[in-house]
């Protein structure tokens, strides 16, 4: 279990961002679940690397990034699948894996580890994540080789960007009929290339979780086609096909170097430099961003933890109305038959 000094835990202001309390705990847990995914790393010698957001926080704040609230890694493909094999088996009980290769139904191109699936007030949970309740993780994304051959990148930057768009219009809510004939034409251009079928109907079903998956599944299947000996660059292929300018010399990653993170030393590419420049431009400047996801990451549990509080408080407050309803009761049939003698 990692050590944290108690004044970890106190709301502080960071660049004129506040901190509070409960985030200090949700991010402490965070690196528990680091900690846990490093130590099977450790074990296999694969190697991970800070990524994105966390990337540009250890080395613009030795840390989190003060308004951000995520965790994400990265790891050389051949390494990922090597992960995805062993972790389930090594990581603590409770832990969960998520990802496409593995689990149907999953809606995203990389992996997940989180500590639990559920809110938990259990002592003992409470304990080894400091104080934290909700369920906690990290992101995992792998980087795969981009191929030398100037007509493969075209084909491979098309095909993920037909991926990218089959994803985007299978979770609209309502498609017109131009969405339509480009959901199909994605999908026909798609299973051509590949030689695949989907089950194209799941799109309209409450199945569509299952159909994104699939793609996803392929997605990460067609990654391997092109390895180091083919290319000179590293991408998250999911990346590239919505933003183009990333992409990244594999030099940027032949070593990794340890920094500074919440008191921690956790390993950031040897090129984090170049990198952060290509993601970010001038990563100096401070930009308060919206995120992908609601922010605080736990809102949502945060939210559910309160209805669940709220109604048991609600049951509680009504059996004490019936208990006191029935001493009343039992009070006055008492004075009633006092009378009667």
């Amino acid at each position: 279990m990692l050590y944290f000094p108690q004044e970890f835990f106190l709301e502080e202001t960071r660049e004129g961002f506040t901190i509070d309390s409960t985030m200090k705990s949700f991010w402490a847990a965070e690196l528990e679940v680091l900690r846990e995914v490093s130590e099977v790393c450790e074990r296999h010698n694969l190697q991970w690397y800070a990524a994105y957001g966390t990337l540009l926080g250890a080395i613009r704040h030795n840390g989190y990034v003060p308004w951000d609230d995520d965790m994400d890694i990265w790891m050389k493909r051949e390494d990922y699948n090597k992960f995805l094999e062993v972790a389930p088996k090594e990581l603590p009980g409770d832990f969960v894996v998520e990802s496409p290769q593995t689990e149907k139904g999953y809606t995203q191109f990389h992996s997940c580890v989180f500590n639990a699936i559920s809110i938990s007030l259990e002592e003992e949970r409470l304990r080894e994540f400091h104080g934290c309740p909700f369920a906690t993780g990290i992101d995992i994304f792998p980087l795969d080789f981009l191929p030398r051959d100037e007509e493969e990148k075209e084909s491979q930057f098309s095909l993920y960007y037909l991926i990218a768009l089959m994803i985007e219009l299978i979770q609209k809510t309502e498609r017109d009929d131009e969405d339509e004939e480009s959901l199909r034409e994605a999908f026909d251009t798609v299973e051509e290339v590949c030689g695949v079928t989907f089950e194209r109907e799941l799109a309209d079903t409450e199945k569509r979780d299952d159909l994104i998956s699939e793609i996803y599944r392929l997605a990460n299947q067609l990654c391997t086609c092109y390895g180091e000996d083919d290319g000179d660059y590293l991408v998250m292929y999911m990346d590239y096909a919505r933003w183009a300018h990333k992409i990244y010399k594999k030099e940027w990653f032949e070593e990794a170097v340890l920094h500074p993170f919440e008191g921690l030393m956790i390993p950031v590419p040897i090129g984090y430099d170049d990198i952060l420049k290509t993601i970010y431009g001038d990563y100096n400047v401070r930009i308060r961003s919206g995120t992908c996801h609601e922010y605080p990451l736990y809102n949502k549990q945060l939210r559910h933890l309160r209805e669940v509080t709220e109604d048991l408080e609600g049951k509680v407050a009504r059996i004490n109305e019936i208990l006191e309803e029935e001493r009343n009761k039992r009070k006055s049939q008492q004075i009633t038959g006092a009378e009667e003698n």
